[in-house]
């Protein structure tokens, strides 16, 4: 611990609140990249981290990000957001700061459950924007209740909003399947009849929008990749995608999180730490923080939003797991669970948790503290103690961030 108060000499050390109340950086920075700094705050405080640890990662990451570059001061707004005009800019990409003015505003005039209560509703089919980090920044504010991290999180889903399209589920006489696994055992089955048709289907979706431009997207998404090809199957879609969830009306709304998670665990353990779908899981547990504040309808169509959205990422990916293949996985963990009391099984996580402590990456600690939890709350189900061991590492950059970034 001498080493990480060395470092801090020269700065008093910060209280948890005083770094997450911190608005001198930009909620974003080299164009599009997310600023995830206050999500390593609240999984290392969640962690039961030391201060001084956490005050070291907080100022280093200002300085130099995974990425290799630093954050970015705030930037002026285009445009001055209200109560009238708050909806002409979402996803635009502009005056994110006056979003966040706004919302500072609403908050302080009409408290925060109201806030929230008028507001998710909207903004809630919008949670994969920005790569999911805007939902992240919101829930994980929920989380350790944070008010300026809370009111960040809502501007950043204005500012980079582009919705998953519940509206095109259609209502209509379908198989039902009674769990999320189901769910997506029958969307891989249909998929494993013609892997190539739909293999052809969104190559040639994310061609004709690159080469049409059909949906106007922000030039900066065009600068990105990934971002880009999530929202572009966000856009066209596909049939998969769409049909009405039985399970999400016949299950309690607690029920389908568990099952949520457990889901998401196996995708995240069949694609071997990848990075993308990492997110799925960091993002579900602030999907759940989120609900806390929706009435049960609400909460519903935030289960059925995640659904649509989930799958429009692992459709981006293109190469979907193997039915067969996905069901070994499942074999492999069903009713394994570890015994609380093993001192092993603590040692276990005692050396996860200190290995994501002096993680540079800021997703792993993210993930060890939403695996660690849904473990404790499952009854010690093996899965989620195994899959909190496999880290992942930071992408590189494409080829595309050689252009400038386009300001926002």
């Amino acid at each position: 611990m001498e080493n990480i108060i060395n470092i801090n000499s020269n700065r008093s050390l910060k209280t948890v609140p005083d770094l997450l109340n911190d608005i001198s950086n930009h909620i974003e920075f080299n164009g599009h990249l997310s600023n995830h700094n206050k999500h390593a705050v609240v999984a290392l405080a969640r962690l039961s981290a030391d201060i001084n640890l956490i005050n070291k990662f907080y100022f280093e990451y200002i300085e130099c990000t995974t990425y290799g570059c630093g954050l970015e001061p705030p930037k002026i707004s285009r445009h001055h957001i209200t109560k009238q005009n708050w909806k002409e800019y979402l996803g635009k990409r502009t005056s994110y700061t006056s979003y966040y003015e706004f919302f500072k505003s609403e908050i302080e005039i009409h408290g925060l459950n109201r806030v929230l209560s008028e507001y998710l509703p909207h903004l809630l089919p919008g949670w994969v924007s920005s790569l999911t980090h805007a939902a992240i920044h919101l829930g994980w504010g929920l989380d350790i209740k944070n008010k300026c991290m809370i009111t960040e999180g809502l501007a950043y889903l204005c500012f980079s909003f582009i919705s998953c399209h519940p509206e095109k589920v259609l209502k209509e006489e379908s198989e039902v399947f009674n769990s999320p696994i189901n769910s997506f055992l029958n969307i891989l089955d249909e998929i494993d009849k013609d892997p190539l048709q739909f293999k052809n289907y969104i190559d040639s979706i994310l061609k004709k929008e690159e080469e049409e431009n059909n949906f106007n997207f922000h030039p900066e998404l065009k600068r990105s990749g990934t971002q880009l090809r999530i929202a572009t199957v966000l856009k066209y879609g596909h049939p998969l995608i769409y049909s009405e969830q039985a399970w999400i009306s016949n299950l309690s709304t607690e029920e389908s999180w568990n099952e949520l998670f457990y889901l998401t665990t196996l995708i995240y353990l069949h694609y071997s730490c990848n990075f993308v779908v990492l997110h799925l899981l960091t993002s579900l547990h602030a999907l759940k923080e989120i609900a806390f504040y929706l009435n049960k309808e609400e909460e519903q169509e935030c289960l059925k939003n995640y659904w649509i959205g989930m799958n429009c990422i692992l459709f981006a990916m293109v190469t979907m797991p193997n039915k067969n293949e996905f069901n070994q996985l499942i074999d492999k963990y069903c009713n394994k669970f570890d015994d609380f009391s093993d001192n092993n099984i603590s040692k276990y996580w005692k050396n996860i948790i200190e290995s994501a402590y002096v993680e540079k990456e800021e997703h792993n600690p993210k993930m060890v503290y939403v695996l660690k939890k849904i473990w404790e709350e499952s009854g010690y189900k093996t899965i989620y103690r195994i899959a909190a061991n496999q880290f992942t590492t930071t992408p590189g950059l494409p080829e595309s961030f050689k252009l400038m970034p386009n300001e926002s």
